[in-house]
This record gives C-alpha cells, sequence and structure tokens, in this order.
C-alpha cells in the first residue's frame, strides 16, 4: 500500500513538473542587440563621461544599459504564424532585440527588428523567422473567474522561474484584470495549465504597467482578447511617411516645444554626433535627464543644436529634394544661403541623420564639482563657494544685528570667514552698557547637502572663532574673543551647475571671552557658485 501510494504521487509529481516547465519552451528574454545603433551610442557616452569625471553619471547610464531587459513568450496568429510579445516599457528606444529562451540549449535570436508597438497597451510584437520551430501558445478568448489560479513565468537575468498567482479582480468594462502578484515582470504571460494544449498552457493575459491619475504605476494583465486583437491587426498599425514632413520639420525647429526630438532625430544622428553634442551642450538638466531617459536627453540636446542652426533665420523654405529608396537629401534656402541635410527612412519614418553644421567642434565639459547632483539623495555640494547675508533676530527684545559670511566648500565641509555685527550689553570700563560688538574671523562647516529634484537642502554646524572690537584694544576694554557654534539650515534652488541661490535661517550662540553670551536667529538669502562661472551656461 505504502508502495503504490509513492508510486502514484511520484507520478503526480512528474506530471506536474512537465506542465511546470514546459513553459520553458515558449517564455524568453528580450535584451537590445549589441548591434544595435541606440545601445552602442549609449556605451559610447558612458565611456565619454567616465573620460570627462563624470563618474557618478556614467554609472548610472551603466546601470540603465544592464537593465533594459525583458520577459517575453512566443505566440502564434490564427494562420499559424508564429511572434514574440514582450512589454515596450524598457525596449522602446531599440531597432534591433535579441532573444533568448530558457531551454537547455540556450536558443538565441539575434538582430531582430520589432514589428509593432501598441503604446496604449505598452506591448511590442517581434516577427519570429520562418526557421523558428519552437512551441507556441494561442492567444482567444477566455472566460476568467476571480480567485482563479495562474501560473506566471519570469526570465530575467538569464533566470528562469514558475510563480503562482491568483486573479484578484475582473472587471468586465476593462480590457485587463489584476492578480496577487504585484511584482509580475511586464510582458511576462498570465498562464493557465492546460493538458490539451499542444504547449500545456492556454494564455489568460500579458502582465504590463498601467499608470493611475496620480502618475504611479501598477501591474495589470490585459487579456486575451485584446492580445489578440494586437497580434492579428498589427500590421494595419504600422506608422508610414508616404512623403519627407517638410512642412512640420520646418514649423518645429520654429518652435519652443521638444517635439523635434522624439519626431525627427535620427538613431543614426546620435550615433554619429549625439555624444559629441551632448558633453558639449549638456547642462544641469540634461545629466539630470540621463539617469532616466537617456534617449530623450540625447535626442533633445540634438534637437536644440538643429534650432540654433536655423534660428538666426526668418525665412527657412525647401529648394532641392532628392530621393533614392529610403535615403534623401534636402537642401533649406535661408535667405543669405543653403544648408543641406540628408533624411532617411526607418521602419516607415523620415528621419533627420544629418545638417550642415552639427559637426561643429566644442570642447567637451570636464566635471569641475565633484559629487555633482546628478539624482536625488545625497551627492556632495558641487557649489565651491558660498556667499550670505544675514538679519539677526535676537533671543531678547533688545539688540539684533547683520552678518556675512563667505565659505568655500569640498562636499562634507566647508572654511571661510564672517563678519558679524549685533548690539548687546557689555563691560567696559565705563560700565556695564549696551555696545555694537563688531566681530571678524573663520568658520568651519559640517554639512550634509541633500538633494530633492532641482533643490538641495543642507543641514549644517558651523564653529566660529575671532575677534570683537579689536580697535578698542587700547580704548574702552570692549574687545574680546569670539567663539560661536551656528546649527542651521540652507535650502537652495539649483538654476544650473553653476548658480544656486538659497535662503538660510539658523540658531546662534556666542561667547565673548567668557564675560558676555548672546543667542538669536538669523535669516539669510545667499549665492551658491561654481566659482569660475561659465556665462554661455547661463
Amino acid at each position: 500500500m505504502k508502495k503504490s501510494f509513492i508510486i502514484i504521487l511520484t507520478v503526480i509529481l512528474s506530471i506536474a513538473s512537465s506542465f511546470a516547465q514546459s513553459s520553458r519552451d515558449f517564455v524568453c528574454r528580450i535584451v537590445p542587440s549589441e548591434n544595435d545603433v541606440m545601445y552602442r551610442t549609449l556605451n559610447k557616452l558612458a565611456e565619454g563621461l567616465t573620460k570627462q569625471k563624470y563618474d557618478t553619471e556614467a554609472e548610472k547610464l551603466s546601470s540603465y544599459i544592464s537593465t533594459r531587459e525583458s520577459t517575453g513568450f512566443v505566440i502564434s496568429d490564427d494562420a499559424g504564424k508564429k511572434y514574440v510579445i514582450t512589454s515596450s516599457t524598457r525596449l522602446s528606444d531599440f531597432s534591433l532585440l535579441d532573444i533568448d529562451f530558457a531551454t537547455p540549449q540556450n536558443f538565441s535570436l539575434h538582430d531582430l527588428k520589432p514589428s509593432a508597438v501598441d503604446k496604449n497597451l505598452r506591448l511590442l510584437l517581434l516577427e519570429l523567422p520562418e526557421s523558428y520551430s519552437g512551441k507556441s501558445i494561442k492567444a482567444g478568448t477566455m472566460v476568467l473567474t476571480e480567485g482563479q489560479k495562474i501560473e506566471i513565468p519570469d526570465f530575467t537575468g538569464k533566470h528562469w522561474e514558475n510563480q503562482s498567482a491568483f486573479i484578484s479582480n475582473i472587471n468586465e468594462g476593462k480590457t485587463y484584470f489584476t492578480h496577487s502578484n504585484r511584482f509580475a515582470p511586464p510582458g511576462s504571460p498570465a498562464l493557465i495549465p492546460d493538458p490539451s494544449s499542444d504547449s500545456g498552457y492556454r494564455l489568460a493575459g500579458v502582465n504590463r504597467s498601467l499608470s493611475d491619475n496620480s502618475g504611479s504605476r501598477e501591474i495589470c494583465t490585459e487579456k486575451t482578447s485584446g492580445v489578440h486583437d494586437f497580434v492579428q491587426s498589427w500590421r494595419n498599425s504600422v506608422y508610414m511617411d508616404e512623403d519627407i514632413p517638410l512642412n512640420l520639420f520646418i514649423d518645429m525647429v520654429k518652435s519652443k516645444d521638444g517635439e523635434l526630438a522624439s519626431r525627427f532625430v535620427s538613431a543614426e544622428l546620435l550615433s554619429e554626433r549625439g555624444v559629441d553634442i551632448f558633453l558639449s551642450d549638456m547642462s544641469y538638466e540634461y545629466r539630470n535627464k540621463l539617469k532616466d531617459e537617456p534617449c530623450k536627453a540625447l535626442s533633445l540636446l540634438a534637437s536644440e543644436r538643429i534650432k540654433k542652426i536655423f534660428a538666426p533665420y526668418k525665412s527657412i523654405s525647401v529648394s532641392k529634394i532628392k530621393t533614392d529608396g529610403d535615403c534623401a537629401s534636402v537642401v533649406f534656402d535661408v535667405g543669405t544661403k543653403e544648408i543641406e541635410s540628408l533624411w532617411t527612412k526607418n521602419q516607415g519614418v523620415w528621419k533627420l541623420s544629418d545638417l550642415d553644421g552639427l559637426d561643429e567642434k566644442k570642447s567637451p565639459k570636464k566635471n569641475t564639482a565633484p559629487g555633482f547632483m546628478g539624482f536625488d539623495g545625497w551627492a556632495g555640494d558641487p557649489f565651491v563657494l558660498n556667499i550670505r547675508g544675514s538679519y539677526l533676530l535676537p533671543s531678547t527684545i533688545d539688540g539684533g544685528g547683520f552678518d556675512v559670511t563667505a565659505l568655500a566648500s569640498l562636499q562634507l565641509f566647508g572654511i571661510g570667514f564672517f563678519y558679524q555685527q549685533e548690539s548687546l550689553e557689555m563691560e567696559t570700563s565705563s560700565g556695564t552698557q549696551k555696545r555694537n560688538a563688531h566681530s571678524f574671523g573663520g568658520i568651519a562647516r559640517l554639512q550634509l547637502p541633500l538633494n530633492l529634484w532641482r533643490f538641495m537642502l543642507v543641514p549644517y554646524i558651523e564653529g566660529r572663532l575671532g575677534f570683537t572690537n579689536v580697535h578698542e584694544v587700547f580704548g574702552d576694554k570692549s574687545s574680546r574673543l569670539y567663539f560661536g557654534a551656528n546649527f542651521g539650515m540652507d535650502l537652495a534652488f539649483v538654476i544650473n551647475e553653476y548658480i544656486a541661490p538659497y535662503i538660510s535661517f539658523s540658531g546662534n550662540t556666542v561667547n565673548y571671552n567668557g564675560n558676555e553670551n548672546s543667542n538669536n536667529f538669523s535669516f539669510s538669502a545667499g549665492l551658491r557658485l561654481l566659482g569660475i562661472i561659465d556665462f554661455s551656461a547661463l
């Protein structure tokens, strides 16, 4: 009896295991191809940033490149044609993709071009070659129930696993449902085991990210009906430019918005000119964009260079067009001269690949400020000089004064000088009387700059040592040694990497040679400066 039970249990586990493992045959990992133009451009930019001492930005960009992958799966349409469905969220900037399967042979396909992208569903479709003979899964119409168990395979970083989840919410008015696995990889399928199916599974849906009204994203699962419609109609969803949209291009180079970047800057242009343009023209704004949207940051800077080429001219018209297949040369007449350009048609869309003036060489900007604010959190103080004026509000009714400081900062530390004047009761040779205490000396500061988008929050502690009323050292005996400590907070708004105005408040305590004590609050305004200001960047 015991032996029979073991045999039956072994058979059941073997069958369950075979179903759990069968999704290896059609679940895959999609990554940018090393031959992709944008992939090579981003790696070239990371090398350039490292060379120019932008180590933080280079590290962030390298991390971005290494995480551009998505889980996907093979699907077949009604005619038996096979495709890969995946999420477009991390792959939309690339035009050549590699596919790795989790089979024992580590089967791979290389340099596949995206066939279609659904921007609403954030899904990407890759048509597989006729030679592909692996398994696939069909998308059709399924009736789902809440609480139904599904399996969600994940194949990322060359690691494969199957996880279980339960359908938690089905809204019949929507094309998607939600389930209990809130960390399902976008692009991964939601599967229902089906021994009668050739693949061992039926498709319940494909996981994708969904943005709510607040801008935050959550994982939902697109129902099979939406996936089926996308697969069947993808050939009709490809956008094509019949002619080069030159009127639109001219309107955009005259406009102030950034549409030009996404519409007309080609990957070929970025490959040839983008890195040089970025390293020579970049500012705080674009370095900050680099961490999340490097391709967009490159395109925006290239588009600004394009606009500057046309900016001096009031009239822009097209004088010559010569088309040769998917390539074209266009000459613009700007009144005083002609500007030549080259265009290429990529996946049905005409984009600019070169333009007179884009090859203008500028010296790359080197990072002269250690710990530049390239991300939220602590990254050091990039501003070398700190100039501040303060109003002193005394803790007693009488008194008051002002304070002026100049600091040189180096990330966590700062040193500098101060001049302070305040009114207080002092013991002099003429007795106790209210006097003005004129003090000057040195400052040592300990600070922790915290970066919050374009703001910098800097809590600090300052120690002060100096002299008071040195002009009366032989007179009314009001001269003193000055000992002070300040505890405060700066709030700076970063305009660019060269200048950041700020306001500040602090609590201060002063001891005048053991004779008098003063406690006050200060409210300040100042500027944080890089040092030698490049006014062309302001």
